[in-house]
């Protein structure tokens, strides 16, 4: 909650962390030699296995740039080792944080003419490329910094992954994404919000969560049993997702946006981004109360109760946007592109708020973690007309089946945002991300077996 480190596995006994300064950034779309300049006897802003350097000077590997021993070339691949699908998200991200590789200069746009290549234009750099960089400004907000990981190229000349054939940060195989939004200096219990998106970034909302304190799992994370007949975009359309499963629903949005990006991507994204704004700023409302709470037990009941809210309110809008998704598709009238009954095509924002902040916030004792009631639409462009789900998911309470999952990961992950709602230079996008979904993944066993 005070620093940001980066940390590396060079190898399977090397390792390596570094400290980062406020003002810089660090992307890495699996690139094992981006270049970095670090002082090995400085404790205070690096720490590192015992035989880093001696093991490879030994063994006759080590490497040395200007006479100092260069820990990147060491144990990193070389540029030519580098493939263009990396090298594209890699220059697309530098894009989008403000500190732009120039086309002909720092890259060359290449084509693979490969005929089972999935994406044929990438970019190849001249030379390696920092591992650190100073963004170009310093007041992100939380919603630029998690649609950052969704990230096409929409502002990459050449390197647009909708229209130019090109790879991109926010692809369509990722599965799901992480933000730990850190701010400086607070408890540690309080100073991350994770902000999780259940599948793919381009096409998906961040629900927050303070999960360091998570001792409840909502039951919208369900059974996620699911067969193969429910894979291709006529599967989506016509078999509905396990019942309850924010999961499923999220993943089925992204599935049928990423089949249909002219007709139905837009407006869904819009869509989408209209409800992560409510998420955001009602989280402030969530947040100012956290921060005002000073017992354990208190904020405790407080993140569960906020974390079951804002994943119901997300389900029920995203649920019922699926079901005239499925309708527009089934009607077969592409004439217009589909647009959500909810979004106020004026504004852009949500025709209906959601009430994330006030059911967190409710002082009676019932919890917002009951079954939703989704619209079912009569056409797609009509409002639908509420349906009840036909199984409530289980409720949890205070037996000894109570669906719990807790985590022991302690939070020091570094100062992302200064206050509130925004972010100073200290910010690690990491796009090559690997999966560490402790509460949906562990939530899930957990709640299999307590229905057993």
């Amino acid at each position: 909650n005070n620093e940001t480190w980066l940390f590396a596995a060079l190898s399977g006994h090397q390792w390596i962390g570094m400290k980062l300064a406020d003002d810089v950034a660090s992307i890495n779309p699996n690139i094992g030699n981006l270049n970095y300049d670090v002082d090995l006897n400085d404790p205070e802003n690096c720490l590192h296995s015992e035989g880093i350097e001696s093991m490879p000077k030994e063994k006759g590997f080590a490497e040395y740039t200007d006479g100092k021993f260069d820990v990147a070339a060491t144990y990193g691949e070389t540029i030519q080792n580098s493939g263009m699908h990396q090298w594209t998200r890699y220059v697309q991200g530098r894009n989008y944080f403000g500190n732009e590789l120039q086309e002909g200069t720092d890259y060359e746009i290449v084509k693979d003419e490969r005929e089972e290549a999935r994406a044929t234009t990438g970019a190849l750099v001249h030379e390696m490329q920092p591992l650190f960089f100073q963004p170009g400004k310093t007041d992100w907000t939380t919603f630029e910094m998690i649609r950052s990981l969704g990230n096409r190229g929409e502002n990459t000349p050449g390197l647009n992954a909708n229209t130019d054939g090109a790879y991109a940060i926010g692809t369509e195989r990722n599965t799901e994404i992480h933000v730990f939004q850190v701010r400086n200096g607070l408890d540690p219990q309080v100073a991350t919000i994770q902000w999780e998106m259940l599948s793919r970034a381009a096409y998906s909302v961040a629900i927050p969560f303070y999960s360091a304190l998570l001792t409840e799992v909502s039951p919208y994370f369900s059974d996620q049993t699911v067969s193969f007949d429910h894979c291709k975009e006529t599967d989506v359309v016509y078999n509905e997702e396990p019942e309850n499963s924010i999961n499923y629903v999220l993943m089925d949005i992204s599935s049928l946006c990423f089949e249909n990006p002219d007709t139905l991507g837009i407006s869904v994204r819009a869509y989408l981004d209209a409800l992560q704004n409510e998420l955001i700023e009602q989280n402030k409302e969530v947040d100012a109360a956290m921060l005002a709470e000073t017992t354990p037990e208190g904020r405790t009941a407080l993140a569960n109760k906020a974390g079951k809210a804002a994943t119901e309110n997300t389900y029920v809008k995203c649920k019922a946007l699926l079901q005239e998704m499925r309708a527009y598709q089934k009607a077969e009238n592409f004439d217009q592109p589909f647009t959500p009954s909810d979004l106020n095509t004026e504004t852009n924002g949500l025709k209906v708020s959601i009430t994330y902040a006030k059911d967190a916030l409710a002082t009676d004792p019932v919890t917002p973690d009951q079954p939703g009631t989704p619209e079912q639409p009569g056409t797609p462009e009509q409002p639908g007309t509420p349906e009840q789900p036909t199984t409530k998911p289980e409720k949890p309470g205070k037996s000894d089946t109570t669906t719990t999952v807790t985590t022991n990961k302690t939070n020091t992950k570094g100062g992302l945002p200064t206050t509130g709602d925004r972010f100073d230079g200290r910010v690690v996008a990491a796009f090559a991300i690997a999966g560490v979904a402790v509460i949906s993944a562990g939530g899930y066993f957990l709640y299999r077996r307590n229905k057993e």
